[in-house]
């Protein structure tokens, strides 16, 4: 009687529900919010609108991934997908000079919320350029509202 017992309650903790549900999270999204860099001392902010999908993901749950290459995993738990640390996109960007630099964004934590419909994504980490020659550290933080642009 023990026995079975035991392999009930076994069966109930590895059994259906333990695959977390991404159906609410996929999908193409008009993005809008900023990004803040801090570099020694000073911080800047820009604003940033893009498009965002978000996927299921082949290492996490989903990925949340640009036009540009650049995408993000994340493990989801009922409505918050968390990112997977130490992940590295490469990106290009326009100085205020104009000249085009090439940067590389470690994210080292971030979420992405879904409330009504809506996906609120904060993350944050490093990023590291050459400029002029010059290379730079920095931290950046991002903040987007994720607004469903496919049903």
């Amino acid at each position: 009687m023990n026995l079975r017992l035991v392999a009930l309650v076994g069966a109930l903790a590895v059994g259906p529900g333990c695959a977390p549900d991404i159906q609410p999270f996929l999908g193409t999204y008009d993005a809008s919010g900023q990004i803040t860099l801090s570099l020694f001392d000073s911080r800047a902010s820009q604003s940033r609108e893009e498009t965002l999908r978000i996927t299921e993901g082949l290492s996490a749950d989903i990925a949340i991934s640009d036009g540009e290459g650049c995408a993000l995993p994340a493990k989801v738990q009922d409505t918050v997908a968390t990112l997977v640390p130490r992940t590295t996109c490469r990106k290009t960007v326009t100085s205020p000079e104009g000249e085009t630099v090439t940067a590389d964004f470690v994210v080292t934590r971030g979420t992405a919320t879904l409330l009504g419909g809506i996906i609120t994504l904060e993350y944050e980490g490093t990023v590291r350029a050459t400029y002029q020659g010059v290379p730079y550290s920095a931290r950046f933080s991002s903040t987007l509202n994720l607004v469903r642009a496919t049903p």
